[in-house]
């Protein structure tokens, strides 16, 4: 027997394991898939969103002026 066998009541349980970390590889690589398709999903709808917060910020900021000023004046 050379030193890189692995002895025969072990195999199984090896082979079970890296089957095991295969499919749990599949499934992150699918939910990552997923994630990219729904990211694909937002950028057709949406188009490109700003990366800051101070951004963001600033848009809500406008979007509550507009919204406040629309029922100041009914």
């Amino acid at each position: 027997m050379s030193d890189n066998t692995v002895p025969a009541g072990k195999r199984s349980g090896l082979v079970a394991q890296a089957l095991e970390n295969e499919l749990r590889l599949r499934r992150r690589l699918e939910q990552v898939e997923g994630l990219q398709r729904y990211q694909n999903k937002m950028f057709d709808k949406y188009g490109q969103l700003p990366a800051s917060a101070a951004d963001i910020e600033q848009m809500r900021q406008e979007r509550n002026d507009e919204q406040s000023g629309v029922q100041s004046n009914p």
